[in-house]
């Protein structure tokens, strides 16, 4: 996993300085800074406060991201079901019936 990715993937995980970032990876302070800013200029990352001196930074969750991997699990627990009983929307939940109604026509 490169440095960049590592980072990216700890703000995922938690809200963290670049101190917090520095102490636990070891990476050098400019390098994280360089990353930081790049992540700030492509709407990855978000400050969100200060803890003394350092800024606190978040990851992003973009919402297509979110509606994708929605789609993904509805789409994988009513694929099997398709191919066993043809399509029965007598199986699902509401929102996997509005989701699915979106893809079917997405894709006719």
């Amino acid at each position: 996993m490169s440095k960049r990715s590592k980072i990216l993937e700890l703000l995922g995980q938690e809200d963290l300085t670049t101190k917090e970032i520095h102490d636990k990876t070891g990476y050098d302070m400019a390098l994280i800074w360089q990353y930081i800013h790049q992540f700030k200029d492509e709407g990855k990352i978000e400050k969100i406060g200060n803890k003394g001196r350092f800024n606190i930074y978040r990851a992003i969750e973009k919402e297509p991201q979110k509606q994708a991997n929605l789609d993904t699990q509805i789409l994988k627990k009513m694929i099997p079901k398709f191919i066993e009983y043809g399509i029965n929307l007598d199986t699902t939940t509401e929102i996997e019936d509005k989701r699915l109604e979106v893809l079917i026509e997405t894709c006719l």
